[in-house]
């Protein structure tokens, strides 16, 4: 290999080191929001959001409860909350973190009376 092209493999493993944590830091700061706020579970909603900011998505269910959701690039977090705006813990949550992707649901065998089932 000539020094020209030792160059340009060393200048796309930069570039492509330099764009991967562009792509994932919004994500990972996002999910240190949410565990900077830990534990989530009996934490008014408007705690929540003080930290970690406005949710991507709402829905909300007849019963009064609502599934709040936060995403950015490499992580997604979704909260239920009771009908007083209490966090009733985390349902999903995503994160993509050196390469590994890791998912996980926790309320599936805590949910309040008059929660949603799950698919």
């Amino acid at each position: 290999m000539t020094l020209a092209m030792l160059l340009l493999l060393l200048g796309v493993l930069v570039l492509y080191a330099f764009v991967t944590s562009m792509v994932k830091s919004p994500g990972l700061s996002l999910q240190g929001k949410f565990v900077s706020c830990n534990p989530l579970r009996g934490k008014p909603m408007t705690d929540i959001m003080a930290k970690c900011g406005q949710p991507t998505s709402r829905h909300a269910f007849a019963n009064g409860l609502e599934l709040l959701q936060w995403q950015a690039p490499g992580y997604h977090i979704a909260l239920l909350m009771d009908d007083q705006g209490t966090c009733q813990g985390v349902t999903f949550e995503f994160l993509t973190k050196n390469g590994k992707s890791q998912a996980r649901t926790s309320l599936a065998d805590k949910r309040p009376s008059g929660s949603p089932q799950s698919a």
